[in-house]
Order: structure tokens, then sequence, then C-alpha cells
């Protein structure tokens, strides 16, 4: 799971994408689908990476991680990162958040079979940065 942690602290699409598995779930508050990595997912993290620098992202780290195993080849990563940014205004910010990972780990590379996120775009708002 540090690997796959240290390529979100990069923002890098590419670095990022190694770790998902072929189709993944995601689930947010108010949706579930599943995706497909490849090109359009590619697009879709360079794009997110872009949206979160324009919001003044600085840095990101981990807070808390826990691991539940869940058989030989499964686990659920419970991750509590802290995030720092500067509002266009100049002033810091730093937000709380957490995210659940399914990770299956069939070689040595493991890989992101689904993701459980909270309200992201909620939070940015209450901590005036969108």
């Amino acid at each position: 799971m540090a690997l796959i942690v240290q390529s979100f602290y990069t923002y890098e699409a590419g670095r990022s994408r190694i770790f998902f598995a072929d189709t993944f779930l995601a689930a947010g508050p108010e949706t579930v689908s599943t995706e497909k990595n490849g090109f359009f997912f590619s697009m879709f993290l360079k794009k997110g990476y872009a949206f979160y620098k324009k919001i003044g992202a600085r840095h990101l780290r981990i807070t808390k991680l826990a691991v539940t195993v869940i058989d030989y080849f499964h686990d659920m990563v419970k991750v509590q990162y802290n995030a720092n940014y500067v509002k266009k205004t100049g002033e810091p910010v730093s937000v709380d958040f957490e995210v659940t990972y399914f990770v299956q780990h069939p070689d040595e590379v493991p890989k992101i079979f689904g993701f459980v996120a909270g309200d992201e775009m909620r939070m940015y708002k209450e901590a005036g940065l969108i």
C-alpha cells in the first residue's frame, strides 16, 4: 500500500494508474460506478490532478492507515489523509478526509479494485477552496 500512496503524493496520473485493477469500483456519497483502467481513466486522473493544483493543493500526507485483512489475496485499507492548500487569497487551509480502498495482491504489485470516498466537492466548498 505504501507504493500506492506514494504515487498519490506526486499527482502523477501514469504512476497512480498502475496500481488500479483493469476494472474497479468507485463509490461516493451519491454514486457507485465501475470504471476501466485505460486511456480515459488516465485522462480523468490528469484532469483531477490539474483541478487539485488549480484550487491550491500543496501537500498530501497520510495521518493514519488501517489494514483489515479480508483473506490471503485481499485487504481493506482505510487511509486518513491531511491535505494542505493555499487559497487564492494566500491563506493556508488544511483539510482531513478518509478513503477506503479494497486491494488485491495477486503478485508483487497490489491492485486497487475498489474505493469508497466522501463528498469531496462539499469538503472543498466548506474549506472555501471552490
